[in-house]
């Protein structure tokens, strides 16, 4: 059997479903203009269906007629989510969790939110300090495409050396953000209370304790002139003191719900 039509539809905000083409690119910042003036939710078929709308402008007519479509017209089990508070959002959750999640975005959206970037230390489980290991043992044989790794110049004070091809920073940054940050530094500033300090804390913590840091990552960016997006991630921070080195290893799938609380 051969694979579905796919297919993009605007529900707009009385519900109505037009059928249109597919954007370029969902991250198309002309497609979130249009969301914001127009309102209502584009949903994009395929093997897990995707709803992107924006909040401010969107009724839940609009909301409950494409997440019904989803739901019963796709036999999917997975639902991608993307929605702009104060920057965009992406989420992957259960078909059957995407009402419940709906009623948290739009409640949510209500508010007031807070921009200040959180970072949660995390207990490493086993799984995770196997990984801290597999981190030295790569980065020994070169095989770091998903790491990030820093030279340790001197304390307070880190270079890139390397940004794997599958790490987050390179999903987040454009090829050429990428080949320029190379070579640059990386300061580890107390004094810094911002994205900065929040963001280099760990590396402070696992440079002093000479021990891997395990925490999770909420934090609202804007790179290069884009639009904000908010980052969630789970990240493994190892120091190889021996190697004058440090690696960091992030997993943007730490949890499929991001809290804005």
């Amino acid at each position: 059997m051969g694979e579905p039509d796919k297919w993009c539809a605007w529900f707009d905000n009385e519900g109505r479903r037009h059928d249109r083409p597919p954007p370029r690119s969902v991250e198309d910042p002309a497609l979130g203009a249009c969301l914001r003036y127009a309102g209502g939710v584009i949903a994009l078929s395929g093997n897990t269906p995707l709803l992107t709308w924006v909040p401010d402008a969107t009724d839940w007519s609009a909301l409950n007629a494409a997440t019904n479509v989803v739901r019963n017209d796709i036999a999917s089990e997975q639902v991608h989510l993307r929605y702009y508070i104060s920057g965009w959002a992406a989420e992957t959750l259960a078909t059957g969790e995407v009402l419940e999640r709906l009623d948290y975005i739009e409640e949510i959206a209500r508010r007031p939110v807070n921009m200040t970037p959180r970072i949660r230390a995390l207990a490493p489980s086993e799984n995770e300090t196997e990984t801290a290991r597999q981190i030295e043992s790569k980065v020994r044989d070169n095989v770091i495409d998903d790491i990030i790794l820093y030279d340790v110049v001197e304390p307070g004070r880190l270079r890139y050396a390397h940004i794997g091809g599958r790490t987050l920073f390179a999903d987040v940054c454009t090829p050429d953000e990428v080949r320029d940050t190379v070579g640059k530094d990386d300061l580890i500033d107390p004094a810094d209370n911002g994205f900065g300090d929040a963001v280099t804390r760990a590396y402070r913590a696992a440079l002093e304790t000479n021990q891997p840091v395990v925490d999770l990552v909420t934090a609202p960016v804007r790179i290069g002139g884009r639009e904000r997006r908010w980052l969630h991630y789970k990240r493994i921070t190892v120091p190889l003191l021996s190697l004058g080195k440090l690696a960091v290893f992030t997993d943007p799938t730490p949890s499929q719900r991001i809290s804005f609380e």
